[in-house]
């Protein structure tokens, strides 16, 4: 599963270079990242994206080989405000395994012309593939400073199960650099389950870093694609509760995770 997914990128890439330049629109990307959902809209915009991810958090629990494909939708009727829905089927071994669904609401609060930075908040619901209800709550603060932007968020999810963690704690750090008009290169890194630190019963085996590259690139006018590749790193371990009978522990230790988007924006 990993190679088609490695061949799904270089697809991309392939129908990205073969692009004429003039068709490429002027502008920039107003998410250029994989793991940072928070921010502010375009009035008016409505946009879908179809994805592919490899070994994600949400599918851990089933094992360290496990592939999701989804597709979210976002709609902006106003400048701060967003609203988003995503649907996910999850794969392992090649078999079907669990669907899983969300939705939440974005609030712009501050805009960089007016307060010097970004900052929004975010509060939604996920119904997970453990069908486990996970209401959450995320902050956003980003920043652009002409071809350079950064973004830093956290994200706490609250698992209604007894044998889940009271709170999940993610924190992600990501910038990134306009190298053309239609290409964008950065980094995004993310703690993930940092609740790991003072539990040492953390369910989903301890607090993990995800680092690796992101690239963005305009295909199109009104298509785009995004992708990232993130080496897995244990920050703290021990032995995951959260777990289904045909998961291996493989999927808490050091590993690789890598996803793909395509999107497209309508105004």
């Amino acid at each position: 599963m990993f190679r088609a997914y490695v061949g799904l990128t270089f697809a991309i890439l392939a129908l990205q270079a073969a692009v004429p330049a003039a068709a490429l629109a002027e502008g920039d990307a107003s998410r250029p990242y994989v793991y940072q959902r928070g921010g502010h809209g375009v009035p008016g915009e409505l946009s879908v994206e179809v994805e592919t991810a490899y070994g994600s958090r949400d599918a851990r629990p089933f094992g360290a080989e496990g592939v999701e494909q989804g597709a979210r939708v976002a709609w902006s009727p106003l400048s701060w405000l967003r609203a988003e829905g995503w649907s996910g089927v999850l794969f392992t071994g090649g078999a079907y395994r669990a669907t899983a669904s969300a939705v939440d609401l974005h609030f712009g609060l501050l805009n960089q012309d007016d307060h010097y930075l970004n900052l929004s908040l975010s509060g939604g619901y996920l119904f997970d593939y453990q069908q486990v209800h996970v209401p959450r709550f995320r902050a956003t603060i980003d920043r652009s400073w002409g071809a350079f932007d950064t973004s830093l968020s956290s994200l706490v999810e609250i698992p209604a199960a007894g044998d889940r963690d009271t709170i999940d704690l993610v924190m992600a750090l990501a910038a990134s650099y306009r190298v053309a008009a239609w290409t964008r290169v950065g980094i995004e890194i993310e703690g993930q389950d940092l609740e790991g630190f003072w539990e040492a019963d953390e369910a989903e085996g301890g607090a993990k870093l995800v680092l690796g590259p992101t690239v963005w690139f305009r295909l199109w006018e009104s298509l785009t694609t995004k992708a990232n590749v993130g080496a897995i790193i244990p920050a703290t371990t021990n032995k995951p509760t959260n777990v289904t009978p045909q998961a291996d522990n493989s999927a808490f230790d050091y590993g690789v995770l890598g996803r793909v988007t395509v999107g497209w924006s309508f105004e």
